[in-house]
């Protein structure tokens, strides 16, 4: 059995899907979901956990568990394949591309780095005060290895020289942000030291980079971060997203704090629905990642909303993006953040953590507090900040709503208002335009024949026990010609082979035998079929099987008329009256 099959025998394709949007029951063996490729509002995405496919109806895309990562995450199918070979407990064992190659070999690094440092802050006698350092923060043992946190040496090589020993190079260690040049002569130094190490993993939990924390308060900067590489993109990284998502997906929000340690201590409460952009603003490739998961954003401030100036971007483009944005506040005296927060009570977190107004309240309350609203300054001045805030909103009842509740506060018509929402804000709010629904366009354009034909091959795929009736009733030429008449000589000439007569999954077997071109066509019958037989008998099954075919027939017996009477007219027009006589005679026989 080859890699691929081990892993489609491992992973269900509804628990891959479910890690990056949400699902929910359509049936009793499907589920569906606004489909994550397109713009929507009414689910048209479909998964089959019987047939382990998915198609969206909208916009046409479709196939396997490896095909839904490859759209998701941007990937060949040799990174789909690793991605969902460590998710299976698979082993790939190489990549066909160089190019993968050295971006598995930048991960083992990061992960031997990740090893490394844990080991010297858990065992190594210099790090005494570093780990003096974590238990004072109030972060136990359990998690520092779950969050791999480690301790960087305070020597200029350290790690260098045992990454080199480990038959990494000189090369890697720089390409992989480790490592920087010596000033001067040849070699390189450590790019991380005396710092309490805290590893950023992309959503899969792989490695990617780290964030060192000084132990001296002398030592310049604060925090430093990996440079960008070929793994680590600041923009596209939350971290603690990868230990976060399912506890996300249950709450169905996300709390976003501004520190890596908040994180932490956040866990160490049972808070697990919480990520950082780790000190910077929030970005429209990190809005996406988030969406996956959920689409209601809680940002986290202090009772002086200091966080809010280095969010309000990141909370603008949360709103432009259709979000749901609400604030969590620590009031004055609980702590600057929520690390503080934790170690001084670990259940206030939890309760202050589970509370949250929307962004719209919290914008009104700071903006009018100490307005003189009958002072036409302090109007113009509310108007000012809240507008643009007001336009942001993509839901239109949401934004009526604040703007009804800003013309009621100021006493101003509404409709005034709402002639001066800018204008570059309020198009920015409206809701993408809804992609062409391909297979939707495709049906208003199908004939009844074609209609019925999808149908007959579907209820095949769904019913074998009527492959029988189908194929001894209907001649291929009933069919309309294409891939749908290709598909059921395929289907017919499977059928007929004694072996698959008796075979569990008419469409299993079908899926892998059918030529690639007529795979779509099959996937989106065999979820059609699906959908057709839920709440259906099998004698029902065989009625609608019989109107579609008496469809098929009389459209068949309709296009013979017409052939016959284009014929007739041809003949006329030559003056042969003995071949339009002949034809004339064939039509009353035909009926």
């Amino acid at each position: 059995m080859d890699a691929k099959d081990e892993i489609k025998q491992r992973l269900d394709l509804c628990d891959v899907i479910a890690e990056y949007i949400q699902l929910k029951p359509a049936g009793t063996h499907a589920m569906k979901a606004v489909c994550p490729f397109h713009s929507e509002k009414t689910p048209s995405f479909h998964v089959s956990r019987d047939k382990q496919i998915w198609r969206c109806f909208g916009c046409s895309l479709g196939g396997d568990m490896f095909s839904f990562v490859m759209q998701m995450e941007g990937v060949d199918f040799p990174e789909a394949l690793r991605i969902l070979g460590k998710k299976a407990g698979v082993e790939i064992q190489r990549f066909d591309t160089r190019e993968a190659n050295e971006k598995q070999r930048m991960q083992t690094l990061q992960g031997f780095a990740t090893a490394f440092y844990n080991k010297v802050l858990r065992d190594a006698s210099y790090a005494a005060g570093a780990r003096a350092y974590v238990e004072k923060r109030g972060i136990t043992p359990q998690l520092v290895e779950k969050f791999q946190l480690g301790f960087a040496p305070d020597d200029w090589d350290a790690f260098c020289k045992i990454a080199i020993q480990k038959g990494f190079t000189e090369s890697d260690l720089l390409s992989g942000g480790l490592a920087l040049r010596r000033k001067s002569g040849s070699g390189v130094i450590d790019r991380f030291r005396n710092r309490l190490m805290v590893p950023l993993s992309d959503v899969h939990g792989n490695v990617v980079g780290f964030t060192g924390r000084v132990m001296n308060p002398e030592d310049m900067p604060k925090y430093m971060n990996s440079p960008e590489t070929p793994l680590y993109k600041k923009s596209q990284v939350l971290y603690g997203l990868d230990l976060a998502k399912q506890s996300i997906r249950k709450a169905d929000r996300v709390i976003l704090v501004e520190g890596n340690l908040d994180v932490v201590a956040s866990h160490k409460a049972d808070v697990e629905n919480v990520v950082a952009a780790s000190g910077t603003a929030l970005t429209e490739l990190q809005i996406d990642l988030l969406k996956r998961f959920t689409h209601n954003f809680v940002f986290c401030f202090d009772a002086d909303a200091a966080g809010f100036a280095a969010a309000e971007r990141g909370i603008q483009l949360a709103q432009s993006a259709g979000m749901n944005v609400a604030v969590v506040f620590i009031p004055e005296g609980a702590g600057k953040d929520p690390d503080e927060v934790v170690q001084k009570d670990p259940a206030l977190w939890q309760l202050l953590s589970s509370k949250s107004i929307p962004i719209m309240e919290w914008y009104f309350n700071a903006v009018m507090k100490g307005k003189d609203l009958a002072n036409v300054d302090d109007k113009k001045a509310v108007g000012a900040k809240l507008l643009p805030a007001i336009a942001r909103i993509q839901d239109l009842i949401e934004r009526e709503h604040w703007l009804s509740r800003l013309a009621t506060a100021l006493k101003i018509e509404a409709d005034v208002l709402r002639k001066a929402l800018p204008q570059k804000e309020e198009q920015r709010a409206k809701p993408q335009p809804k992609a062409k629904p391909a297979v939707a366009e495709e049906l208003k354009k199908a004939s009844r024949a074609e209609l019925s034909a999808k149908l007959i091959l579907a209820i095949c795929l769904q019913y074998p026990e009527l492959a029988a009736q189908i194929f001894a009733s209907l001649g291929s030429e009933l069919i309309p010609e294409g891939n749908l008449r290709s598909l059921y000589n395929h289907l017919s000439i499977l059928y007929t082979r004694e072996e698959l007569v008796q075979s569990k999954s008419y469409y299993e077997r079908a899926s892998s035998t059918v030529p690639e071109p007529l795979q779509p066509l099959l996937e989106e019958l065999g979820l059609h079929g699906e959908q057709f037989a839920d709440g259906l008998t099998p004698k029902d099954a065989r009625t609608q099987l019989e109107t579609a075919t008496d469809v098929l027939r009389g459209a068949s017996h309709g296009a013979e008329r017409h052939e016959l009477l284009t014929a007739i007219r041809d003949a006329e027009l030559l003056g042969d009256t003995t071949r339009a006589k002949e034809l004339l005679t064939q039509l009353d026989d035909a009926g």
